[in-house]
């Protein structure tokens, strides 16, 4: 009796840390996002969900047209909501033979935006996240929890971001 007791509770444990857990890396609208850190091209650590506040992280590439405008829609996103939201950029280079934090410092240093860049030099978060199309990105409550998922940018991308910073917690 004892073992099947000891048995109910490993299973029922294993089956309440899997709900709302990605499927093949994957992040759906309704889980919880996976904790990652990365470092910025400079090499600081950044620890993106020790923010209290609501937080988007937008994924993209350096060779990424739509990425560009995205960035740049972001930023003033940004300046506008700093106050209620953290905006996080992961960036990456499929480029061959290149620094990837030097090739992700230099792109948004061209594109002249002012959010610091995070680096996924080995594409890890990447496919943790599931990104498979640029510029991904995801909203997050201030639990964690994904309330908005876009993966590729649309003029609607920033009035839908706008919608659900009024209304998350």
């Amino acid at each position: 009796m004892k073992l099947l007791r000891f048995l109910f509770i490993i299973i029922t444990g294993f089956l309440f840390l899997t709900i709302n857990t990605p499927v093949n890396g994957e992040v759906l609208k309704g889980t919880v996002a996976p904790v990652f850190n990365l470092r910025t091209p400079r090499g600081e650590l950044v620890k993106p969900f020790q923010s209290q506040k609501p937080m988007i992280i937008s994924f993209f590439f350096t060779d990424c047209p739509n990425c560009k405008i995205e960035l740049k829609a972001l930023e003033q996103f940004y300046l506008n909501n700093g106050d209620k939201v953290a905006v996080f950029i992961v960036g990456t280079s499929f480029k061959k033979d290149v620094d990837v934090a030097e090739d992700v410092d230099a792109f948004i240093r061209d594109l002249g935006i002012n959010i610091t860049p995070l680096v996924d030099k080995y594409k890890d978060v990447i496919r943790t996240y599931g990104v498979s199309k640029y510029p991904s990105l995801f909203f997050l409550n201030s639990k964690g929890e994904v309330v908005f998922k876009s993966e590729v940018y649309s003029e609607k991308t920033i009035s839908e971001l706008e919608k659900q910073l009024k209304t998350v917690k």
